[in-house]
């Protein structure tokens, strides 16, 4: 990684992290299971499809790691801002693979433990990493060809396009905090 891909990804697991512990934290334990509609996921399984996400996508990085470096860097500057606007930004809705979702049984405290595990393990990546991400790339349905940075930084904003929608549930009027 370099030293710009490990600030920007610090930087993204930072502010995604804060604002994802401050809405569950304040979710009381009698509204984790709501859903705002029948067709759409509670906080709870918002949360939990959060954790399944994170942990799918650092074994994609490492899955591409493992594999043979092209021999030219693949990465697209621009790709970033791609991904901001589409995956953060909340562009459509997506269906979730069936891996990713959610069962709506985690507790909140199993979630809180799974994330801080799983966000554990990502810093420990971004810190120790030393090989370069954008020399390994696997195609994605909705972005095209992505680089392991790519796919690192996917994490943190999937998690904040989740924050918008769980701000959107659990804000003034939001199903999870009234009846």
């Amino acid at each position: 990684m370099t030293p710009e891909q490990k600030i920007t990804t610090q930087r993204l697991l930072d502010e995604s992290s804060s604002a994802f512990l401050e809405i569950i934290h304040s979710i009381p334990d009698d509204r984790w299971k709501v859903k705002p509609a029948e067709d759409r996921w509670s906080v709870a399984e918002i949360a939990e499809h959060i954790v399944l996400v994170e942990a799918a996508l650092l074994r994609k990085v490492r899955g591409l790691l493992a594999t043979p470096p092209a021999s030219v860097v693949l990465g697209d500057p621009s790709t970033l801002d791609r991904l901001t606007e589409g995956v953060a930004g909340r562009q459509g809705r997506v269906q979730a693979p069936t891996t990713l979702l959610p069962t709506g049984e985690w507790t909140k405290a199993e979630v809180m433990a799974k994330f801080g595990a799983h966000r554990e393990a990502m810093e420990l990546f971004v810190n120790t990493n030393t090989e370069s991400l954008d020399h390994h790339t696997a195609p994605n349905a909705f972005f095209g060809t992505l680089t392991a940075f790519d796919w690192l930084v996917y994490g943190p904003l999937h998690t904040t396009r989740h924050i918008h929608q769980l701000r959107e549930i659990t804000g003034p009027g939001g199903a999870a905090l009234t009846s």
